[in-house]
């Protein structure tokens, strides 16, 4: 019988040529309309100008950059022509106007009416001038926030009175506008009521950080890089090296209150009771360790009080 040999042993012999994906993104990305701008900008210059490539700069310690000067430059760009910026009041606010706006014109178009005088000019203007600010102190950030506000909220209000005066009319706003203008109600609602108890600390229910995404929610992780993270949350079980999810919501829940159905769901699947579970400390609570001594579960939990030494100590 042949010995069996380990895949990576073998993996550099087989030829897939046929299956070339990095030549096939390379011929795309030329084509594409971000390969375009990546010919037409002066990375290199750029870089140069921000003194990313100066040669007097001491070589910083720790492990090397992933990306190179120019590479760095690229993905400042690419953050900002994505719009996938770190999402902050003023910019979810702003994100809300212009579409408020667009929808605005659309629908005044549409009906053979007069736009609504804004003042969305000028506060495009201030909102340029905001952005372009690398910190802002808590006195800019209220009087902006404030302009975005009220000019979101005469936006939201003039929809509602052409529709109202023209709810005669077929279809006055079709079925993605009348989706995309709840959810910007419901985020200004959020962001009026925030910034009228100006309380950062405020939890706020069901909070929206984005229109395209509004089942997106901020969830407090605390960790010493990201405090927010943005996205699924996920728990799940592990049974001889695969993984099965129990849980995934966008919204904060603790995983500590998960074990039981987590026992559930492997009898469901495997159909035998669990005999032993393993966990972190988010786990070993009071509650979970009643019920896994009820159940005759053995974990792999600390001993709670002081560690044991084992003898006496004598007097």
């Amino acid at each position: 019988m042949s010995k069996v040999r380990n895949f990576a042993e073998i993996a550099p012999n087989i030829g897939f040529s046929e299956f070339d994906f990095y030549d096939l993104y390379r011929s795309t990305f030329e084509k594409s309309e971000l390969g375009r701008m990546k010919r037409l900008l002066p990375l290199h210059e750029m870089a140069e100008s921000f003194g990313l490539t100066h040669k007097s700069m001491k070589p910083k310690l720790g492990r090397r950059s992933y990306f190179t000067p120019e590479g760095k430059v690229a993905l400042m760009f690419l953050k900002m022509y994505t719009q996938m910026s770190s999402p902050t009041d003023p910019k979810l606010l702003w994100e809300g106007i212009e579409k408020s706006y667009e929808t605005m014109c659309e629908l005044s178009a549409r009906l053979g009416i007069r736009r609504p005088r804004t003042k969305f000019l000028d506060v495009q203007k201030a909102d340029l001038s905001y952005r372009k600010q690398r910190r802002h102190s808590k006195s800019q950030t209220r009087k902006m926030t404030r302009r975005l506000i009220d000019l979101l909220g005469k936006m939201l209000k003039e929809i509602r009175e052409m529709e109202r005066d023209y709810e005669k009319a077929e279809s006055p706003l079709t079925e993605r506008e009348k989706g995309d203008m709840e959810i910007i109600t419901r985020m200004y609602r959020q962001q009026k009521s925030h910034f009228n108890r100006d309380d950062c600390r405020e939890s706020i229910p069901d909070r929206i950080v984005s229109i395209s995404k509004p089942y997106v929610r901020p969830i407090v992780r605390g960790k010493e890089v990201k405090s927010v993270e943005f996205g699924a949350k996920v728990n799940d079980i592990l049974v001889d090296g695969i993984s099965f999810i129990e849980k995934l919501s966008f919204n904060a829940f603790s995983e500590g209150t998960r074990l039981g159905h987590c026992t559930t769901l492997h009898k469901r699947l495997f159909g035998v009771d669990v005999r032993k579970i393993g966990g972190d400390a988010g786990y070993a609570g009071t509650v979970n360790r009643d019920f896994c001594r009820e159940n005759g579960i053995q974990t792999s939990f600390a001993r709670r009080g002081r560690p044991f030494s084992g003898h006496k100590e004598k007097d």
